[in-house]
């Protein structure tokens, strides 16, 4: 076996005997730890420890034809109200917050409420507002936050290549001013999922995030939430 693990069990050094002319490296570029010099003060114990870490949580529903069931009645909130709510939505719609105090929603209150106690903190949780995105070709999110503890959305309808994907903008404000190598040292650029159907995602409620534009045929249906 080649790669890494071959390296190891091989004790790879300086003086392996493979051909290197290949990789564009030639025998002289190489030095052994102990041929090092002018290293400065001697030092070890080396390690890496990561501060402010941003926890982002995953899961898939189970039944997703359950969960589809939810589709239609969206609709027919839409028809209802065609206006909608206008918060950080451009070109879609955005139902009233109220969809978890709406019995049809029980089961799926119920699952975000059972996620955030038992998988992230052992203590009672409150969703504190819940509504649902559709966005037809060309719709999607600008920027923005949102108010409570933990927030998130889950997939209930969407094209996985074309429907838009969830981006988190980096929360460390400061991160972009080492510039171009800081951002590949840090890992500084924007990053997030593409939307998988039934997939749902939780985060810290301030963390800024944005949905890209959906470039399907298909409305792109998702329901977000706040949880205190």
């Amino acid at each position: 076996m080649s790669g890494i693990k071959d390296g190891i069990s091989r004790a790879l050094t300086s003086s392996d005997e493979r051909d290197n002319s290949s990789m564009g490296l030639s025998e002289d570029q190489f030095l052994s730890i102990g041929e090092l010099s002018n290293t400065g003060m001697n030092y070890h114990d080396v390690l890496t420890e990561a501060f402010y870490i941003t926890p982002i949580w995953k899961w898939m529903v189970s039944d997703i034809d359950e969960m589809k069931k939810l589709i239609p009645i969206l609709y027919e909130i839409k028809k209802e109200n065609p206006e909608g709510n206008s918060r950080s939505n451009f070109g879609s719609w955005q139902s009233p917050d109220d969809l978890h105090i709406r019995p049809e929603f029980k089961n799926f209150v119920d699952m975000l409420l059972n996620i955030a106690e038992v998988q992230i903190q052992n203590q009672p949780w409150q969703c504190i507002g819940m509504w649902a995105g559709i966005n037809p070709k060309g719709g999607g999110n600008n920027v923005h936050l949102h108010e409570g503890v933990l927030s998130g959305t889950v997939w209930l309808q969407v094209n996985t290549d074309l429907s838009g994907g969830l981006a988190f903008c980096d929360p460390r404000i400061r991160s972009k001013m080492s510039g171009q190598r800081g951002m590949t040292l840090f890992g500084t650029n924007n990053k997030g999922y593409h939307p998988v159907e039934g997939m749902g995602v939780m985060f810290p409620s301030w963390l800024e995030h944005f949905v890209m534009e959906n470039k399907n045929e298909e409305d792109r249906i998702s329901i977000s939430f706040n949880l205190i």
